[in-house]
């Protein structure tokens, strides 16, 4: 082999190549890349500063996947565009008290909201005064009905009296009664309040009137019974105020006195031999076994003070009527008061009930009697036994 031609070879070799080994490379002036660098479509690294990676939100239901970065790195900026919609599948924000992220909602008066915003009250902290609104008209007034049963029954607490306004064109009688218990009721006397003054104290009426009633046990209630015909409506107002007191009006007309010895210008309850003080007392030693009809004293009157005692386990009852005994049908007549006669601790035992009415009274229009029986209906008729009520005391006048 010619070594001369060898030379030629690689001169021209020499020639042709080291002119591009020599060159420079156009690949390093790009910046150099990292492991899963983005690159735009000239080859040039995304997400620096030179050349930002843009990311404009679209529509619903694209998936988006974090990009892994490298210690030091350049963060990527992202521009939203307008209109992205963000779901939030939890929240953070606090539940139950109110909270400046939460505000309560309110409900109104007699229905409270799911939220209740409430006074806390600390040990020596001022006391917030609440008022008792001075006329109240109760929920539902005014009450009306064209049958035997309750018209209304009011929860008293907190006030002093009740005026109730009795209205309509009826032949009925309504009752007034007070109890404690909402089980035990006893008959409450009001009065008519009129320009004329106070008058007529009673706890039933049979036409239309206002009357005033001062807050005696928890409950009152208005019911009708004896009901024959027309509309019985009533409205009461419960008042703050006590039960007013009225001064004795005098009209221009004649001022009628009973027949008989009277005595003007003397001092009530003053009295003498003959005059004061109670005038009838029926007594009752025993009971029989029956209903025990009574007639205490015929024509008006006014009953005072009642003592009975229960020598049973069995309650009964004093059922007193506005009538002569001979017009008194036990179970179908009306009573106009009755008293509870509890039952005594134990057979053979003793519990005694004293019915004081003070100087009022209860006043009676046509006569005065009583029964005695078991049950509290005004219908019921059930004879005690013997002996069951003993040391019966009835004081009219």
């Amino acid at each position: 082999m010619n070594l001369g031609h060898r030379g030629r070879v690689g001169a021209l070799l020499a020639a042709v190549l080291l002119p591009l080994l020599l060159a420079p490379d156009l690949a390093s002036a790009r910046p150099p890349m990292e492991t899963n660098q983005i690159v735009d479509g000239n080859g040039v690294p995304m997400g620096t500063a030179e050349n930002p990676l843009n990311v404009v939100g679209g529509g619903s239901g694209g998936t988006v996947t974090a990009n892994q970065g490298t210690a030091g790195s350049a963060p990527w900026p992202v521009t939203w565009g307008s209109g992205l919609t963000v779901g939030v599948s939890s929240s953070v924000l606090p539940t139950g008290a109110a909270t400046a992220a939460k505000q309560p909602a309110f409900g109104a008066a007699g229905s409270p909201a799911s939220d209740v915003v409430s006074i806390q009250g600390v040990l020596g902290g001022t006391p917030q005064n609440v008022a008792v609104q001075d006329a109240l008209i109760p929920v539902g007034s005014p009450f009306s009905g064209s049958a035997v049963g309750t018209l209304y029954t009011l929860d008293t607490t907190g006030y002093q009296s009740i005026a109730n306004a009795l209205t309509g064109t009826f032949s009925a009688s309504v009752t007034y009664e007070s109890s404690n218990d909402g089980t035990n009721w006893a008959i409450q006397v009001g009065n008519i309040i009129g320009s004329a003054g106070a008058s007529s104290p009673a706890g039933i009426d049979s036409t239309a009137v206002t009357r005033v009633f001062p807050v005696t046990g928890r409950f009152f209630r208005a019911r009708i019974s004896a009901y024959t015909s027309g509309a019985v409506t009533a409205t009461p107002v419960l008042r703050s105020a006590p039960n007013p007191t009225q001064g004795v009006f005098v009209g221009g007309g004649a001022i009628g006195l009973n027949a008989g010895t009277n005595t003007v210008g003397g001092t009530f309850g003053a009295t003498s031999a003959a005059t004061g003080g109670v005038a009838t007392i029926a007594r009752l030693p025993s009971s029989a076994n029956s209903a025990n009809l009574t007639q205490v004293k015929s024509g008006i009157g006014r009953l005072y003070k009642v003592v009975a005692c229960n020598t049973t386990t069995t309650h009964a009852r004093i059922k007193f009527y506005n009538a002569l005994s001979a017009n008194v049908t036990v179970g179908t007549t009306a009573p106009f008061l009755t008293r509870p006669l509890p039952a005594a601790p134990a057979a053979g035992g003793l519990n005694c009930s004293t019915f004081d009415m003070a100087d009022i009274g209860w006043s009676f229009s046509t006569g005065i009697s009583f029964a005695l029986v078991t049950g509290a209906a005004d219908n019921d008729a059930t004879a005690v036994a013997a002996g069951a009520i003993t040391d019966v005391s009835v004081e009219v006048q």
